[in-house]
């Protein structure tokens, strides 16, 4: 299998959806075309057949570790969102009225569902 090294790198807060759609795209093609080969190859008992399987394995391999990338870059999108909302700095109306007294309330309950949204995420893509 090929080496790999992890990078970092930042972009605007409004470019990591369209950032996480391309990698996604980048590895469903990817999927596509690994699928496609597999499908198409005559599966004699060979030493061809056996190298077809295991170039599939490691296509695989590297589609798996794409998509553990964008997991974890939208897990972090995530939190950064959940962060935003328990913030107490995000109120905009003024203290001691009505909408600055509704606005905590509101705030924890966007809170909730943000971070039982990121538990569900994290359950959903728990890796054993």
């Amino acid at each position: 299998m090929r080496q790999r090294v992890n990078i970092q790198y930042s972009i605007e807060i409004d470019k990591i959806e369209q950032e996480v759609l391309r990698l996604v795209q980048s590895a469903a093609s990817s999927l596509s075309e690994a699928s496609t080969n597999f499908i198409e190859h005559n599966y004699a008992l060979t030493v061809e057949s056996l190298k077809t399987i295991d170039s599939l394995r490691q296509q695989l391999a590297h589609i798996d570790q794409s998509l553990n990338d964008i997991n974890k870059i939208a897990g972090g999108y995530l939190s950064y969102q959940a962060s935003l909302v328990a913030s107490p700095h995000n109120s905009d109306a003024p203290s001691g009225t009505a909408e600055a007294n509704e606005a905590p309330m509101q705030d924890k309950e966007a809170l909730a569902t943000v971070e039982q949204m990121v538990q569900n995420f994290k359950d959903t893509n728990a890796i054993s």
